[in-house]
């Protein structure tokens, strides 16, 4: 937001969300829309102006066939059980996030891992996006087909709700698609980049 701030106003960015990324690019969406020529949202949450954003992360939670292994998770008291925050387990990175990564990359991300929190109750409340901001901005959405934390299901889940102005798909590409498939996804993002 700092960064977003700090640009001029004939300044105008495209905004790219990984995975939970697309909900703070969303909400720099709704701040600053004059200074964003398009969002691109990459197997990642993209909310919609309708409902919470935390929707969309019990979602994730109700339809996941996904074994989540050693994860560790803490959630609320609430009837939802709502999920407070996640620590990926180092079995659950080898076999789900970094499964098609170099094996340096999967030891950096097992030193630098952290507890992160979903801020189920801030992202709970309705009207934080709105179709005169948000829903005015040019939205993209890239697929990753073999994704083994937020699959093709969920993905498409997220398009319906949605629907963004395109998809592109990124054939073999697992979540870590930046590590896996460098070379497509950036041939992905010039592309998109060019029709801005």
């Amino acid at each position: 937001m700092d960064f977003m701030a700090s640009l001029s106003n004939d300044d105008k960015v495209i905004l790219v969300g990984h995975s939970y990324g697309g909900i703070p690019i969303s909400f720099a969406m709704e701040n600053y829309p004059t200074k964003i020529s398009a969002a691109v949202f990459v197997t990642a949450y993209m909310p919609n102006c309708i409902d919470p954003p935390a929707t969309l992360i019990q979602e994730s939670f109700n339809r996941s066939s996904t074994s989540f292994m050693d994860c560790e998770f803490t959630f609320d008291q609430s009837p939802e059980n709502r999920p407070i925050s996640a620590m990926f387990g180092p079995d659950f990175m080898a076999a789900k996030l970094y499964q098609d990564c170099p094996q340096e990359d999967l030891e950096l991300a097992k030193m630098l891992i952290r507890p992160n929190s979903f801020f189920m109750e801030e992202l709970g409340k309705k009207s934080l996006l709105s179709q005169e901001k948000y829903g005015k901005i040019k939205r993209y959405y890239i697929v990753c087909e073999d994704d083994k934390v937020m699959d093709k299901g969920f993905q498409r889940y997220n398009i319906e709700k949605s629907p963004p102005e395109d998809e592109i798909s990124i054939a073999g590409a697992a979540h870590m698609v930046m590590l896996s498939k460098p070379q497509e996804l950036c041939t992905c993002l010039m592309g998109l980049a060019e029709k801005c």
